[in-house]
Order: structure tokens, then sequence, then C-alpha cells
């Protein structure tokens, strides 16, 4: 079943075509996708754009960055438009005729022109206020696991901050923690497969939490869930993480196997020496910052008695959640050790195909 074939979202006005899903189609769906550029935007406006839903792609630097996004759908469904976060004018205009509104964008590392708080809190807070303006029907905002204002990380703790400026705007919208993400091209399980490669060994702190790692495709199904009205998702907050929990010290052990370094171990780094991990912050993209170490003390799982998580919301028995350790070979065979390659590595599992989706 094609995933559209069950997707029913109310709309405030009536569409001027029948609704009908599908590519080529126009549902009446109007979804502005705030952090459009990044890894987890790229999967969803994909999906998206295959319902028939209108897209719009705000973005702040460059067209560049949001170039790919233009044939995830039909022609003219996917419509990038230039914003200021700053500028509630400018954000209103990239949400004026939408009736969903999905705030992606997050940093964990500060850049030139934003810090941790400005990217997280200042724009979350711009951007709801601006859709609570508007009237925005539906609006889910984008968290992270583990975010608790006891967080080691500054960026977990920012993400709790904006969870508490969204909800003030906008108590009926929708929270999202997800574990962290992986998938093609990711920025989680590549950043390690790229540790692997240039150091010999993997730099853990002196008592590190534990991940459950979950996967994009897995988490897209989740979020076309609770962007359908009739699931009465409004002013929830969901957990959304893997089906395995891991301690860093496993995950790195599928990492070392998966590039094939099985001579790299771990190594305990000193809470004396993380400020030398703040010279990283000089570059553009880093690898590892002082934050992103220290957030590996934090336990990012799904808590205890979570009744709102991801196994809720259809049947995980017919759809089983990706695991890691299945398709982590495939997602950094570029950064293993030797010429060999997993280019015969199929994925080929329930839920991981247009015809072939849980909801």
């Amino acid at each position: 079943n094609n995933i559209s074939d069950k997707m029913s979202i109310s709309i405030p006005i009536t569409p001027t075509v029948p609704v009908r899903l599908g590519r080529a189609a126009v549902n009446g769906a109007i979804v502005t996708v705030f952090g459009a550029s990044g890894f987890v935007a790229r999967h969803l406006v994909s999906r998206l754009g295959g319902t028939g839903a209108q897209v719009i792609v705000p973005y702040r630097s460059s067209d560049y960055d949001v170039k790919h996004q233009r044939v995830q759908g039909d022609l003219g469904q996917i419509f990038p438009i230039k914003v200021n976060t700053k500028d509630k004018d400018s954000l209103k205009r990239a949400m004026e005729h939408s009736n969903i509104v999905i705030n992606l964008i997050g940093r964990n590392f500060r850049t030139k022109r934003f810090s941790i708080h400005e990217s997280n809190v200042d724009t979350a807070a711009a951007i709801a206020q601006a859709a609570k303006e508007l009237n925005v029907p539906r609006f889910l905002h984008f968290s992270a696991q583990g975010a608790s204002p006891q967080a080691h990380s500054q960026f977990l703790r920012s993400k709790y901050e904006s969870e508490l400026v969204v909800r003030d705007a906008l108590p009926n919208a929708t929270i999202i923690r997800p574990n962290h993400v992986y998938g093609l091209k990711d920025a989680f399980t590549n950043k390690f497969g790229m540790i692997s490669a240039r150091l010999p060994f993997f730099p853990i702190p002196t008592n590190p939490g534990k991940i459950q790692p979950l996967f994009i495709t897995d988490l897209v199904h989740a979020m076309m869930y609770l962007m359908d009205d009739t699931n009465h998702v409004g002013g929830k907050t969901y957990e959304l993480g893997g089906p395995k929990v891991y301690t860093w010290e496993e995950f790195f052990e599928l990492i070392k196997v998966a590039t094939n370094r099985r001579t790299h171990r771990t190594r305990s780094i000193p809470s004396l020496l993380e400020p030398l991990l703040e010279f990283s912050n000089f570059q553009r993209s880093p690898i590892l910052t002082r934050d992103m170490f220290v957030s590996m003390k934090d336990e990012i799982v799904v808590p205890h008695g979570a009744k709102l998580t991801i196994d809720k919301m259809f049947n995980i028995k017919k759809y089983p959640l990706t695991q890691l350790d299945e398709v982590l070979p495939f997602l950094i065979s570029h950064w293993k050790a030797t010429h060999d390659n997993y280019s015969d590595h199929i994925i080929n599992k329930p839920g991981t195909t247009q015809e072939d989706q849980p909801y």
C-alpha cells in the first residue's frame, strides 16, 4: 500500500481540484518545512512530494543548498523561498498559505552568525509566534531525545528550552523527540566513520551514557503519521527511538567492524582535556566539538514507561524497525580501511520501499 493511501489531512480551505493522492496530484496539503537543507528534510520532502502535497522550502543561505529539493515532487509542487529567520514578516511569507508547518531547524555547534541558543531557541520561538499569528492548523516541532535542563550538552538543554517556547506560543503543537538519526549520507554514522579513518582510537568521556539510534525511513514513517489530524496528536510529545539500546562502546565496536579497523580501541578522555575540543568550533562543519563530546555523557534513550513512542504508531510486528547493525556496513562502506565495498549489500526489509510502507 502506498503511504498516501491512508493519509488524510484536514485543511481549512476547500481545494479547487478533487483531492487525489500521488506525485502528479494535488491533495490539498500545503506544508512548510523549515530546515529543509538538512538530512531529515531531504527524506521528508521527498515523501511529501510523493503524496501530492505542495511543499514550501524556506532557506536562509544560498539556493544551492535546496536545489536538490525541486525534483522531489512534480513540477511546481516544491517551492523554495528565501527567508530571514530574524524577520517575522519574512517567516510569515513562508507559511501564510500553509496548513502544516514543520520546524526541523537545529544546530549542535555554533556558527559565525548563530549561537546554539539562537539556532535552536530563538529561531523556534520566532517561527512558532509567526505560526500563531497566522493560525496555522498543524505545527510540528523537531526537538531531540534526551532534551533536559539537566543535560550535560548545551544542545540538549537548548532543545528543551525550544519545547517550552513553542508550547507557550502553540499549546496544540506536536513535539517530536528523535534519537540520533542515521541513514545514507547522514551526519551521525559518517562522523564516526571519519573519526575511525583519522584517529587510531575512538574518544569517549569517562562516564559515557547510552544511545538508541533511529533509521531515517522509520522516522519519516512516524512523521507522516503525526501529520494526520485524525490521529489526535496535537499537544503531545513523542519519544522516537530505534529498536535497540547501545552503549557507546558497543556502538564503536560496530563502527570498528564495519570499517575494518579491528585494532581500534575506545579511549576515555579526561574532563581536563575537553576544552581542547573548543578549537574545532573554528571549522565550518566540525567533526567533533566539545558539546558533541559531552553529549555522550547523557542518556539519550526512550524514557522508561513512555507511552507515546514509535512502536505505538503502527503495527511494529508487521513493519519492524530497522536494526543498526543490519545496515551500518552499507552506510559507511566508503570509510572502510580496504578497497572492498558493499555494493552488493542490499537492504531488503518491510517498510523500506514505496510499495510496502506502514503508513
